[in-house]
């Protein structure tokens, strides 16, 4: 039953006409529908700031991840150049002495 219908019923009320059980039930029940559509927008917004935590968060530790990554690859590439010198130390010393 739409919003307006159910605000002329409780105009009517408020002026003194006599309304049926229906009519004053629902006139009873809508500022509870209406709190219960504010908490409920209320909530949407939360889970909104949540989802978006969520998010920044997913975020931040797929880029945690991949600098571990890329520090690991560092490493990798750090000991396979140093093996390199190390050996092209060893065969210069050995032509060179």
């Amino acid at each position: 039953m739409p919003q307006d219908k159910i605000e002329s019923y409780k105009n009517a009320q408020k002026n003194g006409q006599m309304l049926s059980f229906e009519q004053l039930s629902l006139v009873a029940r809508l500022d509870d529908v209406h709190s219960t559509l504010k908490n409920l927008l209320d909530m949407q917004k939360q889970f909104d700031y949540i989802a978006l935590d969520t998010e920044r968060d997913r975020q931040q530790l797929a880029l945690e991840a991949e600098l571990k990554r890329t520090h690991q690859d560092i490493a990798k590439i750090k000991e396979i150049l140093l093996i390199q010198v190390a050996q092209t130390l060893y065969i210069y010393s050995y032509f060179c002495f």
